[in-house]
């Protein structure tokens, strides 16, 4: 069994139409709304990995900032490896992120399955990272960021 949730499962059970379609490469979804119900796109070309973080952000936008949609909001790739401050990107993505990898990514499950003595980037076999990232169906990138803003691994 997968740790987290669905997000596309959580986006429908809350009224939404979750519809994955090719997009522009740089584009990984967006969220509005449509005769009162949510639409979510989701872009088909990107990994599955990439696609649900894609559902679970724009399931953080409809929670944390649910009047904010009655015109349709894009989300563009931010290339987390070169930026892993996100310091560029609105304070509403930031949200939406943090609230994403908490969904796919829980830190009460990462306490569990995570080795004790993960001190810091460079001295965790890169078969951890993979071992996570494949569990909780996410990007190594995704999970190294996550790993990092909980504290679990350090950049040093």
């Amino acid at each position: 069994m997968r740790p987290g949730l669905d997000p596309v499962s959580q986006l429908k059970g809350r009224g939404a139409v979750v519809t994955s379609v090719p997009l522009a490469s740089h584009v990984a979804g967006g969220v509005g709304v449509r005769r009162g119900r949510a639409v979510v796109l989701v872009n088909s070309s990107h990994s599955a990995a990439r696609r649900r973080f894609t559902a679970a952000h724009e399931l953080g936008h409809l929670v944390l900032h649910p009047t904010a949609f009655h015109t349709t909001h894009v989300d563009t790739i931010v290339d987390k490896r070169a930026d892993l401050s996100m310091e560029r990107r609105s304070p509403e993505d930031r949200a939406a992120d943090a609230f994403a990898a908490g969904v796919l990514m829980p830190r009460v499950c990462l306490l569990r399955d995570v080795p004790d003595g993960v001190a810091d980037l460079y001295g965790v076999a890169e078969s951890v990272i993979t071992k996570l990232a494949r569990r909780y169906q996410v990007t190594r990138t995704m999970m190294v960021c996550r790993l990092m803003g909980l504290g679990l691994l350090g950049a040093t």
